[in-house]
């Protein structure tokens, strides 16, 4: 009797094996990475909703935002965020224009403040942004 190995043979038993493999892959080489999922979720922080990167508050872990970028959810429903040792007021963050809209704390809770000031930003913590 002669022995005869069918090409068509080999390559089903390959296929099925290759099958089986992908079939059985263990699932922790599919799973999300856990600091991917502690950061996924969007937070509120006072009045604001659905917040997200790059933005972070207490409670949360700092990789979720950028350093220079923690809210401060007050009791009044308010959020504050601080630049340069100035506390702002987060009126509104509109992500899909990119802006943020400020106020000052002092210039919120006095209605004729005796000063204005000009703010300038780093320009380093705005990188991320198109221009």
């Amino acid at each position: 009797m002669s022995s005869y190995f069918s090409p068509y043979l080999f390559l089903s038993f390959l296929f099925i094996i290759i099958i089986n493999f992908f079939v059985n892959l263990p699932i922790s080489f599919c799973a999300d990475d856990p600091n991917f999922l502690a950061c996924s979720q969007a937070f509120d922080c006072g009045n604001i909703r659905k917040i997200s990167y790059p933005f972070w508050k207490s409670g949360r872990v700092e990789y979720c935002g950028h350093p220079d970028f923690e809210l401060k959810c007050q009791d009044d429903d308010s959020a504050e965020i601080q630049f340069e040792s100035v506390t702002y007021r987060v009126l509104r963050i509109d992500k899909s224009n990119r802006k943020l809209q400020l106020a000052t704390t002092v210039s919120w809770n006095d209605n004729c403040p005796s000063t204005f000031d000009n703010i300038s930003f780093p320009s380093n913590d705005w990188s991320y942004l198109d221009r």
